[in-house]
């Protein structure tokens, strides 16, 4: 399951009230890194009309494939605004987190055609990482 720990990954957030919240993701749960994602700006020139690339940073990008997804979690998961900053632990058993803002959040229907069973959650750092 994982690269530096046994545990699924879990996420931290601040609701309404400003009081910390944990949800504790169970398995079966895919996680997919992709590290120092490289973020361009392309330039044109207004004279000769060249364009230009120009990086301006790289960020973590978290994917993950929440394949049980319970009515407690789902409750969870739709408290947390998609644009909330959040803390991201790739594995609960390990105190490295990753200060993120989801980008997106998708319940869809995997093995129950009645209620929403599973969900799709991508996060990013919320600024530029460093080497």
């Amino acid at each position: 399951m994982s690269i530096k720990g046994s545990n699924p990954p879990k996420i931290v957030y601040r609701n309404q009230s400003d009081e910390l919240i944990t949800v504790t993701f169970s398995d079966p749960i895919k996680l997919d890194y992709d590290w120092n994602v490289p973020d361009y700006a392309v330039k044109t020139s207004v004279i000769t009309g060249k364009k230009t690339r120009i990086k301006k940073g790289e960020y973590h990008q978290f994917k993950l494939d929440i394949l049980k997804l319970d009515s407690t979690l789902h409750t969870s998961l739709k408290a947390i605004n998609a644009s909330s900053e959040v803390r991201f632990y790739p594995h609960a058993d390990n105190s490295t987190y990753y200060t993120c803002i989801i980008t997106k959040l998708q319940p869809y229907y995997n093995k129950n055609l009645v209620f929403l069973d599973a969900c799709k959650l991508e996060l990013e750092t919320d600024s530029y990482v460093a080497d």
